[in-house]
């Protein structure tokens, strides 16, 4: 910014050599005024196999002045499936970008943690805050970013032993429960179920079971199947 000022010679003032422009010159260091910042998935694909990262890059165009540093405030958005500490380390809340020749960017990893967990995959959900200072404004096509986190997890499941009284008559109801072995399905969970002779005979001491689908449902811990045992007053050895 500049500005000029006409400086006349009192003793000449209709002289044009008794006058004169003086210009001065003003510099502002206008950081803080037009320039943009946006936020982009740079690696948006992240995995618990290998530890495979995620990455964001934070980016600023059209400073106006000095090169310099700017602020960028950040925060996890509460739509994110991921869990900080158990999911992915914890991301910075301001994040400082270096401004050079204009413009500047920043690249931050989502470091990925491995657990035992049977879950789905996952997201983080990246977004730009506004600035308290005023230092920047926000690109409103790119304010946010989210990292996929594939869980790669095959989960794992048992099924109890269940030992009853076949009885004389009529059908008894063996109830096998199927339960996830590290706690809890973070998705569902789906199995087949068969049953195979050992000592017992399908269809004369149990109703056999043949590609029987189960499910352990979202949030479940386990579910059940039931085999049902045909009494008979037969002398015979406990069967399995």
């Amino acid at each position: 910014m500049s500005t000029c000022a006409n400086i006349i010679d009192a003793r000449h003032p209709y002289s044009f050599m008794g006058s004169f422009m003086a210009c001065f010159l003003f510099f502002f260091v206008l950081v803080g005024y037009g320039q943009t910042v946006s936020i982009t998935a740079s690696t948006p694909n992240a995995s618990e196999d290998g530890l495979v990262n995620g990455q964001y890059t934070i980016n600023i165009t059209g400073v106006i002045g000095l090169d310099t540093d700017i602020e960028v405030s950040l925060e996890v958005d509460g739509n994110s499936t991921a869990v900080v500490n158990d999911d992915y380390n914890l991301l910075p809340v301001t994040v400082s970008v270096p401004i050079v020749g204009g413009a500047g960017s920043v690249n931050v990893a989502l470091e990925v943690v491995q657990d035992a967990l049977a879950e789905a995959d996952e997201t983080v959900i990246w977004n730009i805050l506004p600035s308290g200072t005023g230092s920047y404004i926000i690109d409103p096509m790119n304010n946010s970013a989210t990292v996929n986190i594939d869980s790669e997890d095959i989960p794992e499941i048992s099924i109890d032993d269940v030992t009853l009284m076949e009885g004389n008559t009529g059908i008894t109801d063996f109830v096998f429960t199927v339960s996830v072995d590290n706690g809890i399905a973070d998705a569902n969970i789906g199995f087949i179920a068969n049953t195979l002779d050992d000592t017992t005979f399908e269809n004369i001491d149990y109703s056999a079971l043949d590609d029987v689908n189960g499910t352990i449902l979202s949030g479940d811990a386990s579910t059940t199947i039931t085999v049902s045992v045909i009494g008979d007053t037969n002398v015979e050895n406990d069967e399995v």
